[in-house]
């Protein structure tokens, strides 16, 4: 109550959109090679930033920030005084101070943030959050800090109706699946919906010979209706002969999908197709009925029957996305080596960071797997003497590699990351987006690609920049677009100006040569949600687009 009352009176004094905060370096506790003073600055940058985008806040600029810590006598590395603080504040007018420290323990990264009011001389906030990364880091920091400050609204238009079916494997093959699988599917559902902004109306058909929800199509237009009606589904039985089929034609032929509403169909399955052409047909007249459909093969499906997910993904005109899986293993030295499986195949990479999370493949036209990452090295199992699936390949690591393990952390999946970028990718904020004002021509370094702004004033910017022929910074959310030269482009209605390119850290740079070679990586992973990253490219032309939109635009 105390805390919320300060944070009250606070908001009360200094309106949010006014606010100018301050983030200082955080310090880094027990720093190393890999994990020095730069991650602090780094994070700082990434508080500064989010902290513009969702809350509206004035991030004080890093460059003179550095220059006023000297003259204030202030070191993020050693005590920071009240007295020093409150100098820096007042004598810079700045109405908020954040800063903290980092450290890491047990496979996370873990923050303990200060909020301080110079005007008021006294802590605010303090906040302790931990998470795999420092972008969902930042993230549970700044919710935690702010927790009294509204997020900022996001201009766009009212997001359109949504028609989602889920077939759901729900046989026992899925328990060891079960809990990553049913916190994607509410993912999805959330990222498909823009937060249940939308119209949505979500179906889930399990399938299994012993089905542990009643059939029939059910619409779920709530976050907690769904989670019940997963919480109800336990995984039990074999997926018998024809049962994908079988659901397939369920969720075709018996939800009731709506007039003008954007249509999804997405399979999640551990468990053999064993009738494809069942399949395929139902994928056909799915098609015909305007129904996108992906695929999300997990763990036990490789090789041919990956290959009947793709292609009923494809016939759907949707993407087929594997689940990837890693698990981090030690060997006698200590030495971390990260083990990876994805549709069949091993490998393992040396202390690898998280772009697995966007897939191990470099993928060729229609989602085709065409060869491994360069960061990868593939192991060939004997197939006679090692039955390797990703729930046991950490055991099984050191007699096909013929190391010495002596410890193994869990077993992690990208599950929830796939069943988010599906979401992001067919979203409502997509179906809602209207007409295009403008396209226009982004280069970098002889590469380029067309973006379609729907708001005028953003077509009239970059105009305004192509005429001046500079390169600029633009914040850019990558959408899965099967159909586009690339595979994806941008959001129209997430084009991000006005950012200065010291406030950004280069954690969240990056370029378009990088988002061609991997645009997975970039959809299920970087700052807030959906994924948001910064680019530097020269606006090479604009067109405007008046009246019905030519489809050869």
């Amino acid at each position: 109550m105390r805390l919320l009352a300060l944070l009250s009176a606070l908001i009360m004094s200094a309106p949010l959109g006014a606010a100018e905060i301050a983030v200082i370096p955080y310090r880094i506790e027990d720093p190393s090679a890999q994990f020095d003073e730069r991650t602090g600055e780094e994070y700082a940058k990434l508080l500064g930033l989010t902290l513009a985008l969702k809350k509206g806040m004035r991030p004080y600029s890093p460059r003179e920030l550095e220059i006023d810590m000297r003259s204030f006598s202030i070191d993020p590395r050693r005590s920071l005084s009240a007295e020093s603080l409150n100098a820096l504040g007042r004598g810079r007018y700045i109405d908020l101070i954040l800063t903290g420290t980092l450290s890491r323990a047990g496979g996370l990264l873990i923050s303990e943030s200060v909020l301080y009011s110079p005007v008021q001389g006294r802590v605010l906030a303090r906040e302790r959050a931990q998470a795999e990364n420092l972008f969902a880091l930042v993230e549970r920091d700044v919710r935690g800090v702010f927790v009294t400050y509204p997020d900022r609204a996001i201009a766009g238009a009212r997001a359109a109706a949504i028609d989602a079916a889920v077939v759901l494997d729900a046989s026992y093959a899925m328990s060891g699946e079960w809990e990553p699988v049913k916190r994607g599917i509410e993912v999805f559902a959330s990222a498909i919906s823009g937060g249940w902004e939308a119209s949505l109306r979500l179906y889930i058909t399990p399938f299994s010979d012993r089905k542990g929800a009643a059939p029939g199509p059910r619409a779920l237009s709530s976050p907690l209706s769904l989670k019940r009606e997963l919480a109800s589904i336990t995984p039990k039985g074999a997926a018998g002969p024809g049962a994908l089929g079988k659901a397939l034609a369920q969720a075709v032929d018996s939800v009731p999908w709506r007039d003008g509403a954007g249509r999804v169909l997405l399979v999640v399955s551990n468990s053999p197709v064993r009738d494809s052409a069942l399949a395929e047909r139902m994928a056909l007249k799915a098609r015909k009925k305007g129904i996108a459909i992906y695929t999300v093969p997990l763990g036990r499906i490789g090789g041919e029957e990956a290959e009947a997910m793709r292609q009923m993904a494809i016939t759907g005109r949707g993407r087929s996305l594997p689940a990837a899986y890693r698990q981090r293993v030690y060997d006698a030295e200590g030495k971390a080596i990260d083990v990876f499986m994805q549709s069949g195949r091993l490998f393992h990479a040396r202390d690898f960071g998280g772009q697995w999370k966007g897939g191990l493949f470099v993928e060729g036209a229609g989602g085709r797997l065409l060869k491994p990452k360069p960061f990868l090295s593939e192991l060939f199992v004997d197939e006679k003497r090692h039955d390797v699936t990703p729930y046991t390949m950490g055991e099984r690591y050191a007699d096909i590699a013929g190391a010495r393990i002596i410890n193994r952390e869990r077993l992690e999946s990208n599950v929830e990351s796939l069943l988010r970028l599906v979401g992001e990718g067919h979203g409502s904020s997509s179906a809602g987006a209207g007409r295009a004002a403008a396209k226009a021509l982004l280069t970098e370094d002889g590469l380029s690609i067309w973006i379609h702004p729907s708001d005028p004033a953003l077509a009239g910017y970059l105009e305004k920049q192509s005429a001046e022929g500079r390169y600029i910074t633009l914040g850019v959310t990558v959408r899965m677009r099967p159909d586009e030269p690339y595979g994806f482009d941008f959001s129209p209605r997430s084009i991000i100006t006005g950012i200065e390119l010291e406030q950004i850290p280069g954690m969240a740079l990056t370029t378009l040569r990088e988002i061609m070679k991997n645009p997975g990586y970039y959809m299920a992973n970087g700052l807030m949600s959906p994924p948001l990253w910064f680019i530097r490219v020269r606006v090479e032309r604009v067109e405007r687009l008046r009246g019905a939109t030519d489809i050869r635009d």
